[in-house]
């Protein structure tokens, strides 16, 4: 098996090679599937989309027009991600570290549902992140406080990986979703 940094660049690769109308219709694909997982009104950690992730704009559309309360991540000084608000376009955002836009200001809030960016995933939940653990410090901390809430990770299915190299730390997500449908372990 590959190690993580060889399975990160070839998976930024390939997530880079995805054809823009491809990439558009796993847009429009997996609206339905995701927000069918989240209930209105829900308080939803997103992401906004950044080195080729898969664009879920158009879904916080739609959880925005079932009431939901959205949220987007902010790197901490400890490693971990805050989940500030987030109003859609009225909200004003920052680049923040690695070229990330997010919130500029805002307290930080506890969400039900985290939607979390893949580069790559197993059907088991397994997940590949960008290398700095951020997600997963984050979930083992939010879990260790009692935290019963939904993780979903939304990408492409060409993304899917048989076996990844997972450590201990490594968090398992509920369910993937993609342009094909949804893995699910707990959703």
């Amino acid at each position: 098996m590959m190690n993580k940094k060889t399975l990160r660049a070839h998976y930024k690769s390939l997530r880079a090679a995805i054809p823009p109308h491809h990439a558009s219709l796993a847009t429009s694909a997996i609206i339905p599937l995701v927000s069918t997982l989240i209930k209105p009104r829900a308080v939803v950690a997103a992401y906004y989309p950044h080195n080729h992730e898969l664009n879920i704009l158009p879904l916080l559309q739609v959880l925005q027009d079932k009431q939901c309360r959205l949220l987007l991540p902010r790197v901490t000084e400890e490693g971990t991600l805050d989940f500030l608000p987030w109003n859609g376009y009225k909200s004003a955002l920052s680049v923040g570290k690695y070229g990330i836009l997010s919130p500029k200001d805002g307290m930080p809030v506890v969400p039900d549902v985290i939607l979390v960016p893949l580069l790559a995933f197993t059907k088991e939940g397994g997940r590949l992140g960008s290398g700095k653990g951020y997600y997963d410090k984050t979930l083992a901390a939010l879990k260790a406080k009692g935290w019963q809430g939904k993780t979903i990770g939304v990408g492409y299915a060409c993304q899917q990986a048989d076996v990844l190299p997972l450590e201990e730390h490594d968090v398992l997500l509920d369910c993937i979703v993609t342009e094909e449908g949804t893995l699910s372990r707990l959703c």
